[in-house]
């Protein structure tokens, strides 16, 4: 049988506030019920008396698993972390109109790295604008909005 990508889980240190960053400022919605796991995940987590409590969300084919653990708890701090640590990873979504985009991230709880932001202009005469940001937890998203200049106007590529 051939590998299938599944899901993402991201750790949460607030279920309820990161479902509404995720859907609310960026498109996700609820794709299963919510859950509510302990002694039967135990051994898979590798966690004495673990007890977790999730949701999945969904946006197109991806799915996102947010997890917060109610015990023992989650471990670290929110915040940067630099992208050459192995283990890093961030989110990338093309959008239509960054600043919407950013606005709604902070409407909903996360940041906006504004030093971060680039535009690059390519030899095919595309323009990729670029801006990195964060959820509540410090969760890396990167912002990418790509257009092709046609002389004097711009159009959009590959955005929803």
């Amino acid at each position: 049988m051939q590998s299938t990508f599944s899901n993402l889980t991201i750790v949460v240190s607030n279920l309820p506030r990161s479902i509404t960053f995720y859907c609310e400022a960026l498109g996700f919605t609820a794709s299963k019920p919510p859950f509510h796991a302990g002694e039967a995940v135990e051994t898979l987590m590798e966690i004495p008396g673990v007890e977790i409590e999730g949701q999945f969300v969904g946006m197109g084919h991806l799915e996102i698993e947010l997890v917060s653990f109610v015990a023992p708890g989650v471990e670290g701090t929110p915040g940067e972390r630099p992208l050459n640590v192995l283990r890093g990873m961030h989110l990338t979504f093309q959008v239509g109109d960054i600043e919407a985009t950013a606005r709604r991230i902070v409407e909903f709880g996360g940041s906006v790295h504004e030093s971060t932001r680039t535009r690059l202009e390519f030899e095919d005469s595309s323009v990729g604008e670029y801006l990195y940001c964060f959820d509540p937890d410090g969760v890396r998203i990167e912002l990418i909005r790509n257009s092709i200049r046609s002389q004097d106007q711009t159009e959009e590529v590959g955005v929803g």
